[in-house]
C-alpha cells in the first residue's frame, strides 16, 4: 500500500493534511508555520486553529466586519469559561502586575469580592497586555481547540480595539443612547475631525458622530440605570450601533468624576508609563478604577480629603 505523499512545502516530512487553499497535502509543522502568513488559508479550513484565525482578523484589519455589542459579550463569556485566571496572569506587563497585587490586598483571597473578580476578568479581555506588549486576551483564546467562527472574528477586532474612558452624561436621546463627554477626551492623542458641510464631528478613533464636545453613546436600559451629571467609568468600542458600551458602567461617587483623572495623571506619572497617554494607561490599567474608588470610599470614611493614590 502506498505511503502519504509528501509535504508540497518541506518536500521532506509526510503530508498528513490536504491544505484547501492549495488543493496539496501539507505536513502539520509547514501547515503551523506558514497558515495564513504565506498561505492564503480559508476560514473555514479546519486545520486553521484559533490562533490561525487571529491571524486572519489580523490580516483583515480595518476591512473585517465591525461587531455586534452582543456577539462581543458572548465570545468573551465563552472564553472567561476556558480556564482559571491564574494561567493568563503569566508575563503580565510588570506595571499592571504591581496594580494588580495591591488590588487583591483589599480583598480576601479565600473569599474574593466578585466586583473584583469582575473587574479583573474584563481588564484580562479588554485591556491587559503581556510584557512584549501583546492583548493578553490572545493567550486566551489561543486556548480554543477551534477555529474562530465569523463572529468570534468580528467579536475579536471589538476586543482588540476597545479603549476604557469616563463619560458624563450629557442627556439622553433614547432609553439606549446617551450624549456624553468624554473626560479624557484632551488626552487622547486622536484627533477630531468636521466632516466637510455636515456641521457634525466625527471621533477618529470611535467614528460616533455628535455635536460639538460630545459624543453619543449606546448601552441598553442606559436611561433607566444612570441619570443626567452622573459619569461613568467603563471599556467602550465601536459596533454595528455605534459607540457602545461593552463592559463596565460604574458610576462614580459624586466628585470622583474630578479626583479620579487627577489621581489617575498622578499614578501614571509615578509609574514606568509615564509617558503613555492617559487613556491608553487606563485601558491597559483599568483595574486601577476599582482600587482607585475603594480609597476614595476610604478617603470619605477618615475624613482625610489629601489621601495619596497607592504608586505601582
Amino acid at each position: 500500500m502506498a505511503g502519504k505523499a509528501k509535504c508540497h512545502v518541506c518536500d521532506q516530512r509526510k503530508g498528513k493534511r490536504l491544505c484547501p487553499a492549495r488543493s496539496a497535502p501539507i505536513c502539520p509543522v509547514c501547515c503551523a508555520q506558514n497558515r495564513v502568513v504565506k498561505i492564503d488559508c480559508p476560514a473555514t479550513c479546519s486545520f486553521l486553529g484559533a490562533e490561525g484565525s487571529m491571524l486572519l482578523a489580523a490580516r483583515s484589519g480595518a476591512d473585517a466586519p465591525l461587531p455586534t455589542a452582543e456577539d462581543i459579550s458572548a465570545f468573551a463569556m465563552e472564553l472567561v469559561e476556558t480556564g482559571p485566571r491564574g494561567r493568563f496572569m503569566e508575563n503580565v506587563e510588570p506595571t499592571a502586575a504591581g496594580a494588580l497585587q495591591q488590588l487583591f490586598e483589599y480583598v480576601d483571597e479565600q473569599d474574593e469580592d466578585a466586583t473584583v473578580q469582575g473587574a479583573v476578568w474584563e481588564w484580562v479581555m479588554f485591556g491587559a497586555q503581556d510584557s512584549d506588549g501583546r492583548p493578553l486576551v490572545d493567550r486566551v483564546i489561543a486556548r480554543l481547540p477551534r477555529p474562530l467562527t465569523e463572529a468570534e472574528r468580528s467579536a475579536l477586532r471589538g476586543l482588540h480595539d476597545s479603549r476604557y474612558g469616563l463619560f458624563t452624561i450629557d442627556a439622553f436621546g433614547s432609553k439606549d443612547l446617551a450624549q456624553v463627554t468624554d473626560l479624557l477626551s484632551n488626552e487622547t492623542g486622536t484627533e477630531t475631525g468636521t466632516e466637510t458641510g455636515t456641521g457634525t464631528e466625527t471621533d477618529a478613533a470611535t467614528g460616533s458622530k455628535s455635536g460639538a464636545g460630545t459624543l453619543e453613546l449606546h448601552l441598553e436600559s442606559i436611561q433607566d440605570h444612570h441619570e443626567v451629571g452622573k459619569t461613568i467609568a467603563c471599556f467602550v468600542t465601536r459596533t454595528q450601533a455605534g459607540l457602545e458600551v461593552v463592559s463596565g458602567a460604574w458610576e462614580l461617587p459624586t466628585g470622583a468624576e474630578t479626583s479620579l483623572p487627577m489621581r489617575l495623571r498622578e499614578v501614571r506619572d509615578e509609574s514606568p508609563l509615564k509617558d503613555v497617554p492617559l487613556p491608553e494607561f487606563l485601558t491597559r490599567l483599568s483595574i486601577c478604577v476599582p482600587l482607585l474608588l475603594f480609597e476614595h470610599f476610604r478617603d470619605q470614611e477618615s475624613g482625610d480629603p489629601n489621601f495619596p493614590p497607592p504608586s505601582f
